[in-house]
């Protein structure tokens, strides 16, 4: 029958993983302190990462121009450039980074907005045509609003791509409207 080691007068196992000095135990229980210590930063550092994201996102408003849909492919931009940055970064670089994320709706809500005014001239440019003194028969008044209408409606989104592929001042844009309604009106 073996004896134990204890009974044999040697030490178990078990006995020699606490013999250790108050120094030794003092400093196992510092490490151990600080490896929770700096997870808790991480973790902290990490959640208000989080939380400043999710604020520049709620406080994000993508152009009221835009479709439901492109406004949420806005917000979705905005939330890939903010997952981009450095964890600790700070709130005047996410903001550049909303920005940038927002530049190009932004243009094409300016685009909007400019064929919106831009479209204006379409009804005069009708009733030059086709008025009491115009070159064209273009129907009586109610058949001219509907066809500034019908022209309007093709026309705009043409005239919203021409804007952002090309920023056009005032005149500009009316050239690009009275030639694109003349082709539309001889036919090409």
């Amino acid at each position: 029958m073996g004896l134990s080691s204890n009974a044999r007068g040697g030490r178990s196992d078990r006995a020699s993983r606490f013999d250790h000095s108050d120094g030794e135990i003092r400093a196992g229980s510092f490490e151990a302190a600080k490896r929770v210590c700096e997870q808790y930063e991480r973790w902290s550092t990490e959640r208000g990462h989080k939380r400043e994201c999710e604020s520049v996102i709620d406080w994000t408003i993508p152009p009221f121009e835009l479709t439901v849909e492109e406004r949420e492919v806005a917000e979705r931009a905005v939330r890939e450039a903010l997952a981009k940055l450095p964890v600790g970064c700070g709130r005047f670089e996410m903001l550049r980074a909303k920005d940038s994320a927002l530049a190009p709706f932004q243009a094409r809500a300016e685009a909007i907005r400019t064929a919106e005014r831009c479209l204006q001239h379409v009804r005069h440019y009708v009733e030059e045509l086709g008025g009491d003194e115009g070159e064209w028969d273009l129907g009586d008044l109610f058949e001219r609003q509907h066809l500034t209408e019908e022209l309007k409606a093709k026309l705009r989104p043409a005239l919203v791509k021409e804007l952002q592929d090309e920023p056009l001042d005032e005149q500009a844009a009316r050239q690009f409207i009275e030639e694109w309604i003349d082709e539309a009106i001889e036919g090409p």
